[in-house]
C-alpha cells in the first residue's frame, strides 16, 4: 500500500505535536513535584497552610520539613530564609532539638548564618514561626579544585 508524502508529512506533524505537548506535561509535572520534595535549591513556605510543604517521611505528628538559608542567629533561635529569599521564618530552638551534620551529633554553636539547613518541626503559618525538633546542617559547598589532565 502506497502513502503520499503529504500523509506523512501531515502524520510526522502530528507526532512531534503530541511528543512536544507529552514533553511539556512532564517537564510541569516534575517541575511541581521538585518545589514540593526540593532541598535544595528550591525553597518554599508562605504564610498559608496550603502552600507550606507537607509533611515527609521523618516528618510526623503534624510536622513540617522547611529547607532554608540561616539569616541570623541568637542563642534560642534563628531566622531562616526561604523560597530564594522571598519569605523568613524564626525558627525556635529547645533543649529538645536535635542537631546533625554528615550523619553526625552537631550542636547549636555549629551553625552559622549563610549555611543552608534542613529544619523539621511544628510550624505556626500565622506567624511564620517554628518549633525545632530536629536541624540538620546542610554539606558545605566548597569550590572544586580543578585536577590536571594529561594531553594526548
Amino acid at each position: 500500500m502506497f502513502i503520499s508524502k503529504r500523509v506523512l508529512i501531515i502524520i510526522g506533524i502530528v507526532v512531534v505535536v503530541v511528543m512536544l505537548g507529552a514533553g511539556i506535561g512532564l517537564a510541569y509535572a516534575f517541575s511541581a513535584l521538585s518545589q514540593q520534595t526540593s532541598t535544595n535549591a528550591s525553597l518554599s513556605a508562605t504564610a498559608t497552610a496550603a502552600a507550606v510543604p507537607s509533611p515527609r517521611a521523618g516528618a510526623q505528628n503534624g510536622q513540617r520539613r522547611i529547607t532554608g538559608i540561616i539569616q541570623s542567629l541568637n542563642s534560642s533561635s534563628f531566622v531562616l530564609s526561604v523560597n530564594q529569599g522571598k519569605r523568613k521564618i524564626t525558627v525556635d530552638i529547645t533543649a529538645q532539638t536535635k542537631f546533625g551534620r554528615a550523619g553526625k551529633s552537631a550542636s547549636l554553636s555549629d551553625l552559622q548564618v549563610g549555611e543552608a539547613v534542613v529544619v523539621v518541626g511544628t510550624l505556626d503559618t500565622s506567624t511564620l514561626t517554628m518549633q525545632a525538633t530536629r536541624v540538620t546542617i546542610s554539606p558545605r559547598s566548597g569550590t572544586p579544585t580543578p585536577v590536571p589532565t594529561a594531553t594526548p
